[in-house]
This record gives C-alpha cells, structure tokens and sequence, in this order.
C-alpha cells in the first residue's frame, strides 16, 4: 500500500504559501453554522428540537428501508 508522502494540510500550506493567501480563508470562521453549534456550541433551547428533528429523520428512514424491500 502506498504510503502518503504529503499531508493535506502540508499541501494547502504550500499553496497558501505561493499564492499569497492566508490559510485562514480555507477554514470555518462563523460560529453560527450548523456545524458549530453541533461541536459544543447548542444552545440549551435547541437541544429538545434538535432531538426532535433526529427522531423523525430516523422514522424517515426506517418509512424508506421498508419502501425499499416491499418494491424489491
């Protein structure tokens, strides 16, 4: 198996370097995105919503794998 001779950052940082952009502009600053309020960053209030909204999402996809076997 090959082996990565480069990381990913290592590449961007090279990139950033000859580029002359700062390597901040590649990364997520806001902390109002969906994906930082779900690193720590919830509220309290939207817990309760959140767990709402995963429960019917997985409902969701239980409707859909029993769609999926009674078509096949």
């Amino acid at each position: 198996m090959a082996q990565l001779l480069f990381t990913p950052l290592y590449r961007l940082n090279q990139f950033c370097d000859k580029a002359h952009y700062s390597i901040d502009t590649f990364f997520v600053k806001s902390e109002s995105s969906p994906i930082m309020l779900l690193m720590g960053k919830l509220r309290e209030t939207d817990k309760s919503k959140l767990m709402d909204v995963i429960n019917r999402i997985r409902i969701r996809e239980k409707y859909y794998a029993i769609s999926k076997r009674c078509e096949g």
